[in-house]
């Protein structure tokens, strides 16, 4: 998990030809592909996914490689997450998805590779909240313009 935590794929690659198990999980939850997508290591993600990595693990409070990804803007690894075909509209324990995460944060990358995909625009938390509400109350134009052009309601 460190190897690719701190994004060194050739070791994450040896270790994965030595037959590591991939999807082991520490106590809440996180595998080496987790951590790869949340600091953006997109090769060792890569190297994960290509070595048959659970695209759709999930924390204990069900986020995603694909949600944090998102969160944290990190593109090449969504698109390599989206490609493999990890779940568009998986959801945290609070309802919140990849592309609410994207818009709330302000990646509009992101969040356009999630549109593209065919990501659920109009998912909606238990208040109301939606993507482009995210998008609009945290001044994000490029996010909000994105969603309103893909037929977000407003």
């Amino acid at each position: 998990m460190s190897a690719s935590q701190n994004g060194h794929e050739p070791c994450a690659r040896a270790l994965i030809e030595a037959r590591a198990n991939i999807n082991a999980t520490l106590e809440g939850g996180e595998t080496a592909l987790i951590f790869a997508s949340q600091t953006g290591h997109e090769p060792c993600a890569r190297a994960l996914i290509e070595a048959g990595a659970n695209i759709n693990a999930t924390l204990e409070g069900g986020e995603t490689a694909l949600i944090f990804a998102s969160l944290f803007g990190h593109e090449p690894c969504a698109r390599a997450l989206i490609e493999a075909g990890a779940n568009i509209n998986a959801t945290e324990d609070r309802g919140k998805t990849a592309l609410m995460a994207a818009s709330l944060i302000g990646h509009e990358p992101c969040a356009r590779a999630l549109i593209e995909a065919g990501a659920n625009i109009n998912a909606t938390l238990e208040g109301g909240e939606t993507a482009l509400i995210f998008a609009s109350q945290f001044g994000h134009e490029s996010c909000a313009r994105a969603l309103i052009e893909a037929g977000a309601k407003r």
